[in-house]
């Protein structure tokens, strides 16, 4: 299964963290190229390439998808009982 668009069609993170991990390690320790790797692995080609650069800075492989969170947990808990009882 290779990456291509498809119309009409979600095509995010179909990919695995593992996977990814395997990739970027590919990448890095045995210095093959990105696009072999992103074929051979199965993974979106500009996924590795942005995770590829974010393992080098020392940050790890994670999958996050979706935006990030501007309240925590807590926070918004809180958030919400003060607006029931204001209502």
């Amino acid at each position: 299964m290779l990456f291509k668009i498809r119309y009409g069609k979600a095509r995010r993170g179909l990919w695995s963290e593992q996977t990814m991990k395997l990739a970027v390690k590919a990448v890095l320790a045995d210095g093959l190229s990105n696009v072999k790797v992103s074929e051979r692995y199965d993974v979106p080609l500009e996924t590795l390439r942005r995770k590829v650069l974010v393992a080098r800075a020392g940050d790890g492989v994670e999958k996050k998808l979706g935006r990030l969170m501007v309240l925590t947990l807590d926070e918004e808990s809180e958030l919400s009982d003060i607006l029931r009882e204001m209502e």
